[in-house]
């Protein structure tokens, strides 16, 4: 597959931006929020741990949920991507 000069400048720019948001303060804050969670479900299941098996029960909902958010955010990353090489082959 050949690519004109355009599409290579626009799919490095792109990669370098996602490349910087993947390691940016999002790891930090993602390491964060995960052990809050951990700790949380640890001190319920100490103090009532009735009511933290009934929370327990509402992470795979949310986890089904997330994974399809994902996906289609993929797909819609790599269609953006690819109408953004369309424009750039054009000049």
């Amino acid at each position: 597959m050949e690519m004109s000069t355009g599409q290579v400048v626009e799919r490095m720019s792109a990669d370098t931006l996602l490349v910087e948001d993947a390691i940016g303060e999002k790891v930090g804050k993602t390491i964060q929020l995960l052990s809050t969670c951990v700790g949380g479900f640890a001190i319920a299941f100490v103090r009532g741990w009735y009511l933290a098996l009934v929370m327990l029960s509402s992470i795979p909902p949310v986890a089904v949920a997330f994974a399809c958010v994902s996906i289609f955010r993929a797909r819609l990353s790599s269609r953006m991507q690819a109408k953004y090489g369309d424009a750039a082959k054009c000049c």
